[in-house]
């Protein structure tokens, strides 16, 4: 069994296991799989076409070195297959979302500081038209 752990741009991470059998090389399909963090069940899953998928959200996993491991629950025939892995998990940081760790807020926060450039542009933009408008009538008279 092969397993690769990739962290997500949004701190979660995706476990992804890869198992056949071992004479053959050919995908172990519909069995039931247990993902495992530092020695703790953090899920379940089936094999389809020998691939089994896990995604554990970033409230889930601190940044540093973990242990992953999965294993197949199966009969004679898979063994019980089981492989580990050590994953180190980084603290990703949402590069979009600068000024709040809540990404709502974080929106409101970015369009009020659109909006208030927009509005300082629409004012200066009204002061010109008025001011040529006034030049105009000076000329006139």
């Amino acid at each position: 069994m092969v397993i690769t752990v990739n962290e997500n741009d949004n701190g979660s991470i995706t476990i992804i296991a890869n198992a056949t059998y071992e004479d053959d090389g050919s995908p172990v399909v519909n069995y039931p799989v247990e993902f495992i963090l530092d020695d703790k069940i953090i899920g379940t899953g089936v094999t389809n076409r020998g691939i089994a998928t896990l995604i554990v959200p970033a409230n889930k996993i601190i940044p540093g070195p973990h242990k992953i491991t999965v294993k197949v629950i199966g009969n004679e025939n898979t063994n019980n297959g089981t492989a580990s892995t050590i994953f180190t998990k980084t603290n990703k940081i949402n590069e979009t979302n600068k000024t709040s760790k809540n990404p709502a807020t974080a929106n409101v926060v970015a369009m009020k500081e659109i909006g208030m450039s927009i509005i300082v542009i629409i004012i200066v933009l009204i002061g010109l038209i008025v001011l040529i408008g006034r030049k105009k009538k000076r000329k006139k008279q």
